[in-house]
């Protein structure tokens, strides 16, 4: 069944059932709504389905304590001679059956789920097939809407420069049509996005445009549009005001008159994580992992002269900060209601034995991630059978912490596609050429490797920095348009790295969802008033119907409008302003749901 692998044990959550489904004679014993031991193949399901009640969980999708819509059995369920015949949907010999041609659910208001699924289905119909499909509809939007996916490996890539080059005139491309590029990594398999987060990075000022980037308004922008395609978010606080890593960590500007004195740039540090988490929860963008500083072989926040003075690594200072910015987002996180996992970032498998027993040793324990940059090129000889025995070594020494490699990048070609001078010059001899399949082949044989050691995911660095007509303070372009997942025409390479995400990986519990036999894109102009909508598999002109929900399931909306002709139709749908916040568009073909789709509302 589609649903295999999807909740473990399921039952669904639906004890004690107070919805006014009582003494129910259609086939429901034991009252438990049961999916106990579900044979449609129901497992694992951790994507936000917990204390469900009557179906409707607590993961932020809105629907709270909605009481399923059974109450008084409103939901055009009267007179039920429906006798359920043996459905074997965990119903406990429900005879989930249908009787009386008029039992039609049609359109009962009981919540957002509710008020797309069950679209005036007559259950007397092939009831079966029906309900198979609503299930699959179900599960599909759940898996879009949760905050973080029904998967045990996570597939993620930073994506901190797509709202830099979209700006620059970028377009991305897919098969040579224009498409989100949040949803076109969605849909090869993306499950996690990593964003990098400035202080202040006024660097920008003078540079292209004068509009900063990686700052906490871009960084909303950016949460909103991975959220709305159903990915997690992995924040990384740099910490600094440009870029962080092991050569450089240099504190904000706005911290220097406290650099030197330790209790008063601790309390800085507290209250700029604990104030960003706290505002970002307030619209609903929360991330659900955070990272404390990015590659800190050196420590964080340190002073212009400890910088400059070469590689020093002072454990009391550097773990008083630690763990004061993880005690911020331990408080952000209670005074939310919200698990927010928290990761230590090591640049280098070789580097991150020693470096993890100085934070163990000196009292950083209160983590949940040790996050690691591998690159072959910076960080040979150390192989890829090497990067899976440091992963086991850490899996066995800190039990109980994850291990995930945080950033990796291989080239694709040699070649230039601008001014701007690269940075990863370098194949391995076992990848070589540098091509596109070898790519693919360095990522996947890395990602199995990992994976068998215990890690819990794989981040690629920076996949759509391709190039633009704008400037680094290095040069004009990119610095990594060689090593992203598009050609120089900015169309996503059809055999390259991007397909690593899917590949069918040993040892690695898949729940994928069945592809829709329409591909629909729903992206909000920069205006914020419209919808582009785009339909490819509908061959003749349709007219169909748009809604805009909020996240409670509310329809704020409803617009229709015609498909067009062609192989991919293309139409705006005008919107009312809205606030800032996630919203979800369905599309209707009478009152078939076709598919949905999150956008992100962000304040300018």
């Amino acid at each position: 069944m589609f649903l295999r692998d999807t909740v473990s044990s399921a039952e669904f959550g639906v004890r004690n059932l107070e919805c006014g489904v009582r003494n129910l004679e259609c086939g429901i014993w034991s009252a438990e709504f049961g999916v106990r031991n579900l044979e449609c193949g129901v497992r694992s399901l951790e994507c936000g389905v917990r204390n469900l009640e009557c179906g409707v969980w607590s993961a932020e999708f809105g629907v709270r304590s909605a009481e399923f819509g059974v109450r008084s059995l409103e939901c055009g369920v009267r007179n039920l001679e429906c006798g359920i015949w043996s459905a074997e949907f965990g119903l406990g010999s429900a005879e989930f059956g249908v009787r009386s041609a008029e039992c039609g659910f049609g359109r009962a208001n009981v919540g957002f789920f509710l008020q797309i699924l069950w679209y005036e289905v007559c259950l007397c119909k092939a009831f079966y097939m029906n309900f198979r499909m609503i299930l699959f509809v179900f599960t599909a939007i759940m898996l879009s809407a949760s905050t973080l996916p029904a998967q045990n490996f996570f597939f993620g890539n930073d994506l901190s420069y797509v709202n830099e080059m979209e700006d620059c005139g970028v377009e991305y491309k897919e098969s040579g049509a224009a498409k989100d590029v949040y949803q076109i990594f969605k849909d090869n398999g993306g499950n996690l996005v990593r964003l990098r987060l400035w202080h202040t990075p006024s660097w920008y000022d003078t540079l292209n445009m004068g509009k900063r980037y990686a700052d906490f308004q871009d960084v909303r922008k950016s949460i909103a549009r991975a959220k709305a395609q159903g990915m997690a978010v992995l924040l990384d606080f740099q910490l600094s005001d440009f870029w962080a890593d092991p050569q450089r960590q240099l504190c904000p500007s706005a911290w220097l008159g406290v650099v030197n004195n330790l209790p008063l740039l601790k309390d800085s540090l507290y209250n700029y994580v604990f104030k960003t988490l706290s505002d970002l929860n307030a619209e609903g963008l929360l991330p659900e992992m955070v990272q404390i500083g990015n590659e800190t072989n050196r420590g964080i926040v340190l002073s212009p002269a400890m910088d400059a003075a070469g590689w020093s690594l002072d454990w009391n200072r550097n773990s008083q900060l630690f763990k004061k910015a993880i005690q911020a987002v331990r408080d952000a996180e209670n005074a939310a209601g919200k698990k927010v996992k928290v990761a230590i970032h090591i640049a280098g498998p070789a580097d991150a034995g020693w470096l993890m027993q100085g934070f163990w040793s000196n009292g950083v324990t209160d983590f949940d991630i040790i996050g690691i940059s591998y690159y072959w090129a910076w960080h040979k000889p150390t192989s890829i059978t090497d990067a899976g025995n440091i992963v086991a070594q850490l899996k066995q020494l800190y039990a109980g912490k994850e291990v995930m490699i945080f950033e990796t990048g291989y080239i694709w070609t040699t070649q230039f596609n601008d001014n701007a001078s690269n940075i990863i010059n370098v194949v391995h001899p076992n990848y070589a050429p540098a091509s596109p399949e070898n790519q693919r082949r360095w990522l996947v044989d890395m990602t199995q490797e990992v994976l068998n050691k215990g890690a819990s995911g794989v981040l690629y660095w920076e996949p759509a920095w391709v190039s633009s007509t704008c400037w680094t303070p290095w040069g004009q372009g990119s610095h990594q348009e060689h090593a992203t997942f598009f050609d120089f025409q900015n169309n996503l390479l059809p055999n390259g790295g991007i397909k690593w995400m899917q590949y069918p990986y040993e040892n690695l519990v898949s729940t994928e969802t069945p592809t829709a036999a329409i591909d629909l894109q729903i992206t909000l102009d920069s205006s914020q008033r419209h919808l582009q909508v785009r339909i490819k598999g509908i061959d003749e002109d349709r007219q169909l119907t748009l809604q805009v929900l909020d996240a409670s399931g509310k329809v704020l909306t409803t617009a229709p409008f015609s498909t067009g002709f062609g192989a991919m139709s293309a139409t705006q749908v005008p919107i009312p302003v809205l606030p800032a916040g996630i919203y979800y568009a369905v599309v209707y073909d009478e009152n078939v749901a076709l598919g949905s789709r999150g956008f992100g509302v962000f304040q300018n």
